[in-house]
Formats: structure tokens, C-alpha cells, sequence
């Protein structure tokens, strides 16, 4: 079960989400999901280390605690993840195990993304790449009559 924690005032369009107690060493790209609500969401993860913590600790936040696992999230992977901030919520957090699959993962956390402008972004991309496909298709199939 992991404590759940408000992002940062600065940190409020990230499309990040910081984790402590977890098995995932430094900043990685993982799956959050949550058992109770069935909702999951690809994310840069990043470990609360000392310096955060004494950032973060600063009045009027509640104080992190060393010995729990905690999740700290903006309110839009909360809302994707159906997560309440001071609730504990049980989620599973998995990291990419091939790496031949991390590009269409790291899509799919575009997908995601707080900023609408990454969002549109990866979408533009996607297009482009299917109208590519079609494109080379249509040129083979030319040279093949």
C-alpha cells in the first residue's frame, strides 16, 4: 500500500510521479496500477532521495515518512489513476523488462501527459507514422505493376 501525496506547487504539469519504498532504481519509465480502481497509466518515475524530501518537508505539507512507501502524484495522474490524495492506495508499479517495446511505451505516456500540447504532439505523430505506412505501401505497390 502506498501513501498518497500531492505533487509540488511547481510540479503540477509534470508528467512525473515520485516514489519511495518502491523496487525501481533512479528515474525510469514504469506502469502504475491501481488494484482497486483497475486504472492504469505509463509515467516517468523518479525516487524521493534526500534532497527532495527536504524540499518537499517544507511548511504547510505534511512531513513524508522514511519507513512507508509513498506516491507522490499531480492531480491529473491521481484522477487517471482513480487515486485520492492522504488515501493509501495499492498499486502496482512495473518497469519495462524489453527494450525493444520502450517506444511504444514511451507513447503511450505521451498519450497521457498532462500538457494537452504533448498530447496533440503525440497524436500529429501517430498520424504521421500511419500516413507514412500507407505512403511506403502505395510506392511499393506502384513498383511492383
Amino acid at each position: 500500500m502506498y501513501k498518497v501525496y500531492p505533487s509540488l506547487k511547481e510540479d503540477i504539469n509534470s508528467p512525473t510521479v515520485w516514489l519511495q519504498g518502491s523496487n525501481i532504481g533512479g528515474r525510469d519509465l514504469v506502469l502504475v496500477k491501481c488494484k482497486q480502481s483497475h486504472k492504469s497509466v505509463w509515467v516517468d518515475a523518479q525516487i524521493v532521495d534526500n534532497n527532495f524530501q527536504n524540499n518537499y518537508n517544507h511548511s504547510p505539507r505534511i512531513s513524508l515518512d522514511n519507513n512507508k512507501k509513498v506516491i507522490i502524484a499531480n492531480e491529473w495522474y491521481r484522477q487517471k489513476l482513480g487515486i485520492i490524495k492522504g488515501a493509501n492506495a495499492d498499486l502496482k508499479i512495473k518497469q519495462i523488462k524489453l527494450p525493444f517495446i520502450r517506444p511504444f511505451r514511451q507513447m503511450q505516456a505521451a498519450l497521457n501527459h498532462p500538457d494537452s500540447s504533448v498530447r496533440i504532439s503525440a497524436d500529429i505523430a501517430i498520424l504521421s507514422l500511419l500516413l507514412g505506412i500507407i505512403g511506403l505501401v502505395l510506392g511499393a505497390m506502384s513498383l511492383i505493376k
